[in-house]
């Protein structure tokens, strides 16, 4: 039987060494796409949704991050859509809850134009004509390379896009959006 030589040992710890060193960097990055990607997609199904909600039932549909009922500012809480008969943007119980969804963001936060404006409506048609926005995700470590931006269009479309471009520079112009 016969083991490793003190070479043998030192060169394969060598080895490891430099794999390691280039692998876990690379990691955390590939992390951070990944909550990027999720949070994303999470948002714009809860959104294609919502659109699709009032399409079909031919109703002024809206969507809030919520809690306690009420729709509040952060986009980061779990999501509700509902059409709000009375438009007061709180689920009462003579209001029927469509759908819920889970959109807790641990690794990074929601941003949105129009910050003011805490919820989306869609028309009986499906269009958004007042809440057209455009929400930007950033990852807390302010690397905007793994920014996302969610654009919702007057016609109610939904599109998605990199915050960066291969140069490093924003898409558009989305003051007083910023991951920078």
């Amino acid at each position: 039987m016969r083991g490793f030589t003190l070479i043998e040992l030192m060169v394969s710890m060598a080895i490891l060494t430099i794999i390691l060193s280039v692998g876990v960097p690379a990691l955390g990055g590939l992390m951070e796409s990944h909550h990027a990607q999720t949070s994303l997609a999470t948002l714009r199904t809860a959104l294609v949704s919502a659109r699709a909600i009032a399409l079909n039932r031919s109703q002024e549909t809206i969507i809030c991050p919520i809690i306690n009922n009420e729709c509040v500012n952060d986009w980061s809480q779990p999501l509700a859509v509902f059409a709000d008969l009375n438009r007061n943007l709180s689920l009462e119980p003579n209001e029927t809850l469509h759908l819920q969804v889970s959109n807790e963001v641990t690794k990074g936060y929601w941003q949105k134009k129009r910050s003011t404006m805490n919820y989306i409506k869609f028309s009986p048609m499906g269009h958004a004509f007042s809440s057209a926005t455009t929400f930007l995700y950033c990852p807390d470590s302010g690397e905007g390379i793994y920014g996302k931006q969610l654009v919702i269009n007057f016609q109610g479309r939904i599109r998605t896009n990199r915050y960066l471009s291969n140069r490093g520079t924003p898409y558009a112009t989305l003051s007083p959006l910023s991951c920078l």
